[in-house]
């Protein structure tokens, strides 16, 4: 019965820490435009169409990713790239969204 109220304790306590760790991540997304989670596992990036500007990236982070679409400006004298952001979402286990955003 010991054991089985350690086990309890241990994995209510790391439930916690990742819970407080998606909070940090969340509060970080809502507050900086295009901001890259603390922890990456993966990136994906895929263009819309080779017609227009816009861009996408997918980042994943521990149990939640990051969706980025951009608006990219090339400037044709110095082969410069300009991403401006136009929207964000944050999603849970990339299902559930907790926070999205668009300019």
């Amino acid at each position: 019965m010991k054991k089985l109220k350690i086990v309890g304790i241990i994995l209510i306590v790391i439930i916690v820490i990742y819970t407080l760790f998606v909070t940090v991540e969340l509060i970080r997304f809502n507050n900086n435009l295009g901001v890259e989670p603390l922890i990456k596992t993966g990136v994906i990036d895929s263009y819309v169409s080779t017609d227009s500007n816009l861009s996408k990236e997918k980042m994943y982070g521990i149990g939640f990713t990051v969706e980025y679409e951009y608006f990219v400006q090339r400037e044709e004298n110095n082969n410069n790239q300009i991403n401006e952001v136009i929207s964000g979402e944050f999603k849970l286990f990339d299902k559930i969204i907790l926070s999205a955003w668009a300019k």
